[in-house]
C-alpha cells in the first residue's frame, strides 16, 4: 500500500508530461478524387488542380497533400494544400505541374496535430 501512494504522489511532482492521445482518427470512407477520378490514367502533368468530395463534416475544412507514388508507400510530397469544402463536402485545390509518368496519391486531414481529428484517403492517378 504504501508503495503505491509513494508512486502516486511522485507523479504528481513531476513536471507536466504531455497526455497520450487516446481519441481514434476518424476515417472518411467515402472520400474521393472527382476530377480526375480515382484510378484516371493518362492525366496531363499540366492539371492545375484536383477535385474531391469528403462525406464527413469534420473534413470540410483541412489540408490536402499529395506524394508521388514509391514502390512500396508514397514517396516525395509534391503538394501541402489548406482547403474549405463547399456545402456538399467539395473542393478543388491547385497544384503544380507533376512528373510525367507518376502516379499520384491524395489524402486530406483535419488541420493540426491534435489528438483525434479526421483522414481520408481520395485515392490515384496516373500522369501520362
Amino acid at each position: 500500500m504504501v508503495l503505491v501512494l509513494c508512486c502516486v504522489l511522485s507523479a504528481c511532482t513531476r513536471a507536466a508530461q504531455p497526455v497520450p492521445c487516446v481519441a481514434e482518427r476518424l476515417l472518411d470512407p467515402a472520400a474521393t478524387f472527382v476530377a480526375p477520378p480515382n484510378n484516371a490514367t493518362g492525366i496531363p502533368a499540366t492539371v492545375g488542380s484536383v477535385t474531391f468530395s469528403v462525406s464527413i463534416s469534420q473534413l470540410h475544412r483541412g489540408i490536402f497533400s499529395l506524394a508521388l507514388m514509391g514502390v512500396d508507400a508514397p514517396g516525395p510530397t509534391v503538394a501541402v494544400v489548406p482547403y474549405q469544402t463547399d456545402s456538399s463536402g467539395t473542393a478543388t485545390v491547385a497544384i503544380p505541374t507533376l512528373s510525367p509518368h507518376g502516379t499520384y496519391v491524395g489524402t486530406v486531414a483535419t488541420n493540426g496535430s491534435g489528438c483525434g481529428g479526421a483522414t481520408g484517403n481520395l485515392g490515384r492517378f496516373t500522369v501520362q
